[in-house]
């Protein structure tokens, strides 16, 4: 798997050394639109403002901070021309079956379509991303659950880091 479990992840922001910049990303987050037909089912990431600076995601409206706001979530341009066609999307808000009302705190300019990431929309990490759960939760309950980082260590070092972490976690 590319995933990893949150208990490492956070530990490794805590912990590990020679990083420049790291990002957490959940990719378990499938708002489902309300609409008067067939609803609408939007694919998204649970990350941080982080995201939009390590991978150059620029925003076109709005701001990276509305990853760290309850109920905002930042969306493609793709996304806002689906759901609001021409009008501005900013401050717009979207009610989800699943989700509830959230409100568009961002539109991401486009990008490239050479990319891994697939996604409609962006939302901040819930707080404790899942860390209140039992100690086991926190190092088996890694689906979904990514965690990239930018550093200049050889990935040996990098690898014998996260090994002594991972022991010491369970």
């Amino acid at each position: 798997y590319a995933s990893a479990p949150p208990a490492l992840t956070y530990m490794a922001d805590e912990q590990l050394t020679g990083v420049q910049a790291a990002v957490h990303i959940n990719d378990y987050y499938f708002p489902i639109i309300k609409t008067a037909g067939d609803p609408i089912r939007l694919n998204g990431y649970q990350t941080e403002p982080a995201f939009l600076e390590m991978f150059n995601f620029p925003l076109i409206s709005g701001s990276k901070e509305a990853l760290t706001q309850p109920g905002l979530v930042i969306i493609t341009q793709k996304t806002a021309k689906k759901l609001f066609g021409e009008e501005p999307a900013m401050g717009k808000s979207i009610d989800t079956e699943n989700w509830g009302k959230l409100q568009v705190g961002g539109v991401l300019a486009p990008f490239p379509k050479r990319t891994h990431f697939k996604f409609d929309l962006l939302t901040g990490i819930a707080p404790n991303h899942g860390l209140n759960e039992s100690n086991d939760a926190n190092w088996t309950g890694f689906q979904s659950n990514f965690y990239y980082l930018r550093s200049e260590l050889k990935p040996a070092q990098l690898e014998a880091q996260f090994n002594t972490m991972a022991r010491a976690g369970k």
